[in-house]
């Protein structure tokens, strides 16, 4: 949703009815006052309360002290960190929007897409929510103006469909059933040096139960909030009336409600930590180099061993030729002797 944040921080001194509420946060384990600018249909926290209800058509920045100035808005650091909370939608039906927003608040930034001398200003749809839909996107409007449609997001519709059925968010959901109260962590995932962000992970939960979604959004797009999100940007809680839907396309339901003035978003124990959510983005291996072996036969290094068959110079002994036997005497050799030869 993109037109409505800054315009509502104006806005507001124009409600007929107004007063100053408080809203207990824990900002990294600690406990402290904030303060919400009340309009005419929200119903705030009591004094110190831990809890907050947005009445439809509303829209408040949180504020670090009772002061309609800009720069008193309450802006967290949340590279590499993460914003919790409980939520109720029971009462968010199909055409209502359920909204946290942190947006970059300036004086000389809008959010009106029509109005193309102001630049538009970075945004994080931290939650688009009813019972029928949830839906988490950033817009990093780089120079001056933004996408028409968020490259990083988290959409129950499409992403939470994929890994858990059309069954596991909604009314007598089987994960996360709507009619209660389920927590939501949103995380803006850093690099382990927490220098870039990277990553949008959302994780919802419920006795135990659990969704997650995750995008990793590159380097040029989500990394170009890296500074923003570092104490740049505003919180915007807000209850708004969608039901003509030209404003957002999350929900799986049939067909709007009527109008939206029943729409009551409650939220409670809500949380920021600037930490815990720096990890390392996964690089994935050079390619194997091709190991195939080469089938073209080498030259042949196969000892000869076929037979000489020329035949060997032949070594047998020829025979003396017939010689004339000795008789009664000496032989020089024994094939000489004969009878009465008494040596050779």
């Amino acid at each position: 949703m993109r037109n409505f944040a800054i315009a509502a921080l104006a806005a507001v001194p124009a409600f007929g009815q107004w007063q100053w509420i408080d809203f207990r946060i824990n900002n990294n384990g600690s406990s402290q006052l904030k303060h919400f600018y009340d309009g005419a249909n929200s119903s705030g926290s009591v004094t110190g309360g831990t809890q907050l209800t947005v009445g439809s058509n509303s829209a408040m920045f949180l504020k670090d002290s009772m002061d309609m100035d800009v720069d008193k808005v309450f802006k967290p650091n949340l590279r590499g960190g993460s914003i919790s909370y409980d939520v109720n939608l029971s009462t968010v039906d199909c055409g209502c929007v359920a909204g946290v927003y942190l947006v970059k608040t300036s004086e000389t930034c809008g959010q009106d897409p029509m109005d193309t001398d102001t630049p538009m200003c970075p945004s994080i749809d931290v939650m688009q929510a009813n019972k029928w839909g949830f839906n988490v996107a950033a817009h990093p409007c780089a120079n001056g103006t933004c996408d028409a449609a968020s490259q990083c997001d988290l959409d129950m519709k499409i992403d939470g469909i994929a890994k858990y059925g059309s069954s596991a968010y909604g009314p007598r959901g089987t994960l996360i059933d709507t009619r209660s109260d389920f927590q939501v962590k949103t995380e803006f995932v850093s690099d382990a040096a927490r220098a870039t962000l990277w990553k949008l992970r959302t994780t919802l939960q419920q006795s135990g139960r659990t969704i997650m979604m995750e995008a990793d959004c590159g380097d040029s797009y989500f990394n170009a909030m890296t500074d923003s999100v570092q104490g740049d940007m505003g919180l915007v809680f807000s209850n708004w009336d969608n039901t003509k839907g030209d404003a957002a396309d999350f929900e799986s339901c049939n067909a709007p409600v009527a109008n939206c003035d029943s729409a009551r978003t409650v939220i409670d124990n809500f949380a920021i930590s600037s930490w815990y959510s720096n990890e390392d983005r996964y690089v994935a291996p050079e390619p194997t180099p091709d190991v195939t072996p080469d089938v073209t036969p080498d030259e042949d290094t196969t000892p000869d061993v076929t037979p000489d068959v020329t035949p060997d110079e032949d070594t047998t002994p020829t025979p003396e030729p017939d010689a004339e036997l000795i008789r009664g005497g000496l032989a020089d050799t024994i094939n000489r002797c004969a009878e009465g030869c008494t040596s050779c």
